[in-house]
């Protein structure tokens, strides 16, 4: 990092200058960025809708062919996928995404919104800065 690089953003895991921004201990150079966003991670919506996908053609298979245990299998992943759908939907995890000659890449994630949000500002601000 430059000596004389304008520090807009500065945590105990993240640091955001005007030739740099370095988010969990990667570093990433301003001048590659051309934007910077926040999006909810959905890894736990999509876990959420494979199980009930799954839980109904079981529930489906258990019905059709008068099977009680598949039955009750399928209805069990079914109600799997609501508890895991409330909970990801209660505390949902936030990304930052940045855009550029490195393509769409998500690079940071948090329960925090308004430290991603604070983040995204920075970086965004740091790539304005740089035009």
């Amino acid at each position: 990092m430059e000596e004389d690089a304008k520090t807009y953003f500065n945590s105990d895991r993240v640091l955001v200058t005007s030739t740099e921004a370095i988010l969990a201990g990667k570093a990433y150079k301003i001048a590659d960025i051309e934007s910077a966003s926040s999006t909810i991670f959905s890894h736990a919506i999509l876990e959420a809708i494979i199980y009930a996908v799954i839980g109904i053609i079981i529930l489906l298979i258990g019905l059709f062919g008068s099977m009680s245990l598949f039955t009750i299998l399928g209805i069990l992943l079914m109600c799997m996928s609501i508890i895991k759908l409330i909970i990801s939907l209660a505390k949902p995890d936030y990304s930052i995404k940045l855009a550029g000659s490195l393509g769409n890449k998500t690079v940071f994630s948090s329960d925090d919104k308004e430290l991603i949000d604070n983040i995204v500002g920075a970086i965004n601000q740091a790539v304005l800065d740089k035009l």
